[in-house]
């Protein structure tokens, strides 16, 4: 027997819990030639937001889940010039990282987006469409800097489309 409990949660008898999940990845950025870490996080919805899913301490990703793009153009830096740690399966605990690290100094900004064609139910709105089908991204961003709107208190401004 089961019933539905608060927050959008299903509960069994034998104290497991169903919920609305989602990974996220974090933008970052550095200067050129520096590693960067990019945060990869599991979330729950609580029935009013998404909260970090402090029990999923157990759920494993490799780097060989992550496909690098270039989709501005105009990029220095190739995705073949980075290299991704940790390299074997990685737990999923409180933000762990990938970190990716530049073979060279050059400059600009890749996309990474997370398979999950494995982990279906871990898929989010991202676009908007209304379909719970797109797997996180998160631009990575290496030595840019530029003066927006003539204020040089912005280190990184990231413009989203939609």
């Amino acid at each position: 027997d089961s019933e539905l409990g608060s927050g959008n949660a299903l509960s069994g008898t034998n104290d497991q819990t169903l919920r609305l999940g989602r990974a996220l990845l974090v933008d970052g950025y550095a200067s050129a030639g520096t590693p960067v870490a990019m945060p990869l996080t599991l979330e729950f919805f609580d029935g009013t937001s998404f909260i970090y899913n402090a029990p999923d301490a157990g759920t494993t990703f490799t780097d060989t889940l992550l496909t690098c793009s270039d989709p501005l153009g105009g990029a220095t830096i190739a995705c073949g010039d980075i290299i991704i740690t940790p390299a074997a399966p990685t737990t999923v605990t409180n933000g762990n990282n990938f970190t990716l690290t530049p073979s060279n100094n050059n400059e600009g900004s890749l996309t990474y987006q997370l398979n999950l064609a494995t982990s279906t139910f871990l898929r989010f709105d991202w676009d908007g469409d209304g379909a719970a089908d797109d797997d996180p991204e998160a631009t990575v961003t290496f030595g840019q800097y530029r003066d927006y709107h003539g204020d040089e208190r912005f280190i990184f401004w990231r413009e989203v489309e939609r």
